[in-house]
């Protein structure tokens, strides 16, 4: 499904509009990481994600977050599994 997705955001060899619709079918959690400089997928386009996405803005970040701002992806990232275990704890906890 994540294959599929890929390929409706990249025509053409062209980065275009996000598939919201698609996106929406994901029964997983997903984490966004999105630069607010990024003029090849605009952040705009971030607006309006399924309600079960976890948005990070990356401040004066572009298109290539992972070269321009590894350091504060790392830290979404480490922060968002954090966030995931402690939920997963409480959820065993109360079983």
């Amino acid at each position: 499904k994540l294959v599929e997705i890929a390929a409706v955001m990249t025509r053409d060899d062209r980065q275009g509009a996000i598939p919201r619709e698609q996106l929406g079918t994901l029964a997983m959690p997903v984490m966004v990481v999105w630069g607010t400089d990024d003029a090849m997928l605009p952040v705009a386009q971030a607006d309006d994600l399924p309600a079960h996405f976890h948005l990070h803005h990356i401040l004066e970040a572009g298109h290539m977050l992972v070269e321009e701002a590894s350091d504060l992806v790392a830290s979404a990232v480490r922060r968002n599994m954090s966030r995931r275990r402690r939920r997963s704890s409480a959820r065993d906890r109360a079983v």
